[in-house]
């Protein structure tokens, strides 16, 4: 059957295919090709893929500082993460190989947000850029306290705009938070308790 025809050809047992296949060609109800196609194309992705393991630049993740603009008004700091180093990059693309569809598919990030009284952090599954591996990280003491219980996250999918178009319909992910002010009314000089900002933290134009 085609069923176990794929699974030989995932599991290597290449002679046993190849006698199948080749008695497969006087036999008209016999039609290998599709299975035969779709298991080495899956062959092929996981040995390119295990080759790019040989790189120590891929084998172990670097975490990134991920690009991040923010905003206030009276009662709540607004952030904006991108998983980039720069806000003008596109972001990072997740992506997984899809065994059904022999074929590498975008998928969204996961993400871990924590927000506490005196810190927020965020980190990000692994992502794949350039043929090296990434986590992206924000981690940071707020200029003043915030209310945890008040404080809320959120995973958006943008439009790609201006010169991260990289295709018609692209899109990428963003992580948004909304961070309750403990003292409202108070306005925040910066974002960080310590002073200037890092680099990589701007301010959300709009």
């Amino acid at each position: 059957a085609a069923a176990d025809v794929e699974v030989a050809v995932l599991r290597g047992w290449w002679p046993l295919v190849q006698d199948w296949v080749s008695a497969s060609h006087t036999d008209p109800a016999a039609d290998f090709g599709y299975p035969v196609r779709r298991a080495t194309k899956a062959v092929k992705s996981n040995a390119d893929l295990l080759l790019k393991w040989l790189d120590p630049t891929f084998a172990i993740p670097k975490e990134v500082q991920a690009a991040t603009q923010w905003a206030q008004n009276s009662s709540h700091v607004f952030l904006r993460t991108r998983f980039t180093n720069k806000w003008s990059l596109p972001g990072a693309t997740f992506m997984r190989y899809d065994g059904l569809r022999a074929k590498v598919v975008p998928i969204a990030p996961n993400v871990t947000v924590s927000i506490s009284g005196a810190a927020v952090s965020l980190r990000s599954s692994e992502a794949e850029v350039s043929n090296r591996r990434y986590f992206y990280v924000v981690s940071f003491t707020p200029f003043d306290r915030i209310d945890p219980t008040q404080s809320a996250w959120q995973l958006e999918e943008q439009k790609a705009q201006g010169s991260m178009q990289m295709s018609l319909g692209a899109r990428i992910h963003e992580v948004w938070v909304t961070l309750q002010k403990a003292a409202p009314g108070l306005r925040w000089g910066r974002l960080t308790a310590s002073a200037p900002d890092p680099e990589h933290f701007g301010r959300w134009a709009g």
